[in-house]
C-alpha cells in the first residue's frame, strides 16, 4: 500500500520499508485494552507494528464478544494478533489443547504463542503441538529460554531445540526476556551479546525474536544488531512511539544519525554512551 504524504518530508531521514515486514519486526502486548485504546493506537501507530500479543489469562475474563471485535479491529489495521502462551500452559495442564485450537479456529484467531514456562514439556511432545496448530491453520509463535536462569544461555543447545522447533512448524521463536536479563547484567554483557551472535548466525533472520522489554535492552540490541532486530512481545503501546525512531537512528538513547550524516559525529552532542550496559 502507498504510503501517504508524510510530514517534514523536505528533511532527509531514512525511513524502513512498510508492511509486510519479514524482518525488524516489532511485537506489542495489549493488556486488554478498551476498544477506544486500542483503536486510538492503531490509528496512529499500526504502520510500524507487525504482532500484538494479547497478553496473560486476561482474555478469559472478557465477553466472547469483546475479544472478537478486538481480533476484528487488529486485523483491519494489518496488525496479527496472537494469545500468550499461558493461555496454552493452562489448556495443556487441564488436557484441553484439541478444544483449544479448535476454539481458536472458531473465533478467527489466527496465531498463537506456545510455552513451557510454567509446566515441564518434552521437547518431543511441544513440537508435536506446534505441528498440530500449524496443522490447524494457526501462526505459530514459541518461547525459548528458561524463566529463572542463573546463567548465560548455552549456545548449542539453544540452537538445537530451536531448530527443532522451528522444523516442527513454528513460524518464529521468541527469546525469553529472562534469559536476556542474564545477559544484561554487567559482568555477563559482552559474553552474552556474543553468544547472541552466534545463536543469531545459525537462522534467518526472521526467525529470531527477542523479548526484550526495557530500553536499555532495547538499545543494546539495535546497538549489536541493527535496526531490523526482532523485537517483542513484552513492549507496551506507549513504547512504539519511542521504538520506531530508535530503529531509525533519531533518538536520544541511539544519537541522530540524520545530523551525523551531515555534519559528521564529531559536531553532534550524545548521550550514547551514558546507556552502554
Amino acid at each position: 500500500m502507498k504510503r501517504e504524504r508524510l510530514a517534514f518530508d523536505f528533511i532527509d531521514i531514512d525511513l524502513r520499508p512498510g508492511k509486510p515486514r519479514t524482518t525488524g519486526l516489532t511485537i506489542v502486548r495489549d493488556r486488554m485494552r478498551s476498544l477506544g485504546e486500542q483503536r486510538d493506537f492503531l490509528e496512529t501507530y499500526a504502520e510500524f507494528v507487525d504482532y500484538v500479543k494479547i497478553s496473560n489469562m486476561a482474555p478469559r475474563l472478557y465477553p466472547e464478544a469483546f475479544l472478537k471485535k478486538k481480533l476484528d479491529l487488529f486485523t483491519r489495521y494489518d496488525v496479527m494478533p496472537f494469545f500468550g502462551g499461558i493461555m496454552f500452559e493452562n489448556a495443556y495442564a487441564q488436557g484441553k489443547v484439541e478444544q483449544l485450537f479448535d476454539y481458536l479456529s472458531a473465533i478467527n484467531a489466527p496465531a498463537l504463542e506456545i510455552s513451557d514456562n510454567i509446566i515441564s514439556i518434552s521437547e518431543d511432545e511441544l513440537c508435536a503441538h506446534i505441528a498440530t496448530a500449524k496443522a490447524n491453520g494457526m501462526v505459530v509463535f514459541v518461547e525459548w529460554g528458561e524463566k529463572y536462569p542463573e546463567a548465560l544461555f548455552d549456545v548449542n543447545r539453544a540452537i538445537d531445540e530451536i531448530r527443532g522447533r522451528l522444523d516442527a512448524g513454528a513460524h518464529a521463536v521468541i527469546f525469553e526476556r529472562a534469559e536476556l536479563d542474564q545477559i544484561f547484567q554487567p559482568e555477563q554483557h559482552k559474553d552474552g551479546i556474543e553468544r547472541l551472535a552466534r545463536l543469531r548466525k545459525a537462522f534467518d533472520r526472521q526467525e529470531l525474536i527477542f523479548e526484550a522489554e526495557t530500553r536499555a535492552q532495547m538499545v543494546g540490541l539495535l546497538d549489536a544488531f541493527g535496526r531490523d532486530v526482532n523485537l517483542g512481545p513484552n513492549i507496551d503501546f506507549e513504547e512504539v512511539k519511542w521504538l520506531e525512531p530508535s530503529r531509525l537512528g533519531v533518538s536520544r538513547e541511539m544519537g541522530h544519525s540524520t545530523i551525523e550524516k551531515t555534519i559528521g559525529k564529531r559536531g553532534v552532542r550524545s548521550s550514547r554512551d551514558k546507556h552502554a550496559p
